[in-house]
């Protein structure tokens, strides 16, 4: 059986056990084509939300308002289909 015949929930596993990390927490791209600046920052739940998200102002890890995304199969296919690019928390 070649990969290209594989069901979705297969590929997501073989994904998620080849790039394991942090069961809690995942690194998420961010770009700033207008400053031509990029970098990591964990993926979190309340990112932007008006009230809620401080940034620029409060750092992701000083926030009180924390909540980080855990890397399950929603996430892992967002990655898979570009929608995202999600990093390893590998330590």
């Amino acid at each position: 059986m070649s990969s290209d015949s594989w069901p979705l929930e297969r590929k997501l596993k073989l994904f998620g056990d080849l790039f394991r990390g942090r069961p809690d927490v995942f690194p998420k791209r961010w770009e700033n084509t207008a400053k031509g600046r990029s970098g990591w920052a964990p993926r979190c739940a309340n990112e932007w939300k008006p009230g809620v998200c401080e940034k620029p102002r409060v750092k992701c890890g000083e926030c009180p308002n924390q909540a980080f995304v855990a890397p399950e199969d929603r996430e892992l296919r967002a990655h898979l289909e570009g929608r995202q690019v999600m990093a390893s928390t590998r330590c």
